[in-house]
């Protein structure tokens, strides 16, 4: 009786462990959700060394990575070209969290970029411009 009830404790334990486990996975968001604002922009071309290309009116552009997988780009007011100064979609991780996978309102298809890398503080994305020059540009943003 008391090795079957002994037996019992350590099921119930184990039970409570790996449901308050599974729960905190859940409610921790995922390091890219949030506002990002981007601080440096590099150009690299036939896989040359990278140079930095960052314009001042790059400098108050913030994207916003929603749980949802809502994806919006703000342009700030110092915006490079004159527009709405909004840019919206969707986003999801794809390839074992090595690539997003991009989607704009108002534009057919999907778009992908690289995760150079991802901290809970910095986010570095390289994506290609599909040019004969093997152009990309490597753009470098810090968590707000």
């Amino acid at each position: 009786m008391k090795r079957v009830s002994i037996t019992l404790l350590c099921l119930m334990a184990t039970s409570i462990l790996l449901v308050t486990g599974c729960r905190d996975d859940e409610e921790t968001p995922d390091p890219i959700v949030g506002t990002w604002q981007k601080s440096k922009v590099e150009k690299s071309t036939n896989g040359g060394a990278w140079t930095t290309t960052t314009l001042a009116c790059e400098l108050d552009d913030t994207e916003e990575y929603s749980t949802n997988g809502q994806w919006t780009l703000y342009s700030g007011p110092n915006q490079c070209n004159a527009g709405t100064g909004v840019v919206s979609g969707t986003w999801r991780l794809a390839a074992n969290r090595t690539k997003i996978v991009y989607t704009y309102d108002g534009v057919p298809g999907e778009y992908e970029s690289t995760v150079d890398h991802l901290s809970g503080s910095e986010l570095v994305i390289i994506h290609a411009v599909g040019d004969v020059a093997n152009t990309q540009y490597k753009t470098t943003y810090v968590k707000q």
